[in-house]
């Protein structure tokens, strides 16, 4: 069996009723299959992407990316891709493990430590009482959502993305924990900016930067970005909601993020999610797939193809996340398991 990625950049929304202006048809076989999602309005429309170890085997678009306007989903149309961020952050953080530089098992407090003394909840209740915690959180913890750090802090309104991890992170330490480290699993923002900021700290480098020189520019992924630019911006796909009567769907901002979305002076990058993906124009076969480059090269869930160029693989349980990478270009060559 010749193992495939299928990956599906979708402009989600609730159903509604049928409108009286046709969806726009789908590109090809695969996206076809979606269509009646369209036509049903579970989703406005999607990007879809095949490939195998080698190379990109097909590209298909269905739907609109602007309802209004009527303009048909484009291959090379802008996403937010959201939490799709997180593993290219903890790809990152784990370079400088490969490195030497950073060790899974080490107390978060070696890296940033005000982390120390952090205090644990003694049950859901807050009015309950509080005791330290026992063990501190590990860097594995944060990277496997089982911290016990919360969602997001008290600060970050009303977007997350208004503060410097130098700021972010520390807010975080101000929390009372959920859960003792290790016990439980929550899913939460926070962790992952915690290793944003640990990237910071251990490179000497912007989270950003890291980010573009490490990680964006070896995989050729030109489009990615935390501030798409003025071109960007005309392909941004648009984000829908369903409407107070459930009945249609209606245009809406991304609650989380703060506008413009190209406003570097105010907005900061957000290791959790805040970064923006598409193919770049007039180059849609070989960067439409710059999210296909990193799951092939760095994440690839559950294919076991070889190449020269690049390997991966990644596993896991409840209870652990194996990851490995043999990629040329990222200068990374190692098994992790979390």
């Amino acid at each position: 069996m010749v193992p495939v990625c299928l990956l599906a950049l979708p402009i989600f929304a609730a159903m509604a009723q049928d409108r009286a202006v046709p969806a726009a048809p789908a590109s090809g076989g695969i996206a076809a299959k979606l269509q009646p999602f369209v036509d049903k309005h579970k989703m406005a429309g999607a990007v879809v992407l095949v490939a195998d170890k080698d190379k990109v085997l097909d590209v298909e678009t269905v739907g609109y990316a602007d309802l209004t306007a009527q303009k048909p989903m484009a291959a090379d149309d802008m996403f937010w891709i959201a939490s799709m961020s997180k593993p290219m952050t903890v790809t990152a953080l784990m370079m400088l493990v490969d490195e030497g530089k950073v060790n899974v098992d080490d107390p978060v407090e070696k890296y940033l430590p005000y982390f120390k003394g952090q205090m644990v909840a003694d049950s859901a209740d807050p009015r309950t009482t509080l005791h330290p915690q026992q063990p501190p959180i590990l860097v594995r913890n944060l990277l496997s959502h089982t911290s016990g750090l919360p969602l997001f802090s008290p600060v970050e309104k009303p977007t997350l993305d208004l503060l410097p991890l130098s700021e972010a992170v520390p807010s975080y330490a101000r929390t009372v924990l959920m859960f003792e480290p290790g016990t439980k699993y929550s899913y939460s923002n926070a962790g992952i900016n915690t290793a944003g900021r640990i990237i910071e700290v251990v490179s000497g480098m912007p989270y950003e930067k890291f980010m573009e020189e490490r990680l964006f520019k070896p995989l050729g992924m030109k489009d990615t970005t935390f501030w798409p630019n003025e071109e960007q911006l005309q392909r941004l796909a648009k984000s829908y909601r369903e409407n107070a009567q459930k009945d249609n769907l209606e245009e809406t901002d991304i609650n989380y993020l703060h506008y413009p979305l190209n406003d570097v002076q105010h907005r900061f990058p957000m290791p959790a999610g805040s970064l923006f993906h598409g193919g770049r124009r007039g180059e849609v076969r070989s960067n439409v797939s710059q999210q296909g480059h990193f799951p092939g090269a760095a994440l690839s869930v559950g294919s076991h193809g070889r190449r020269d160029d690049d390997q991966a693989n990644c596993t896991g349980d409840k209870d652990s996340l194996r990851i490995r990478v043999d990629h040329k270009r990222l200068g990374v060559r190692a098994f992790w398991t979390l």
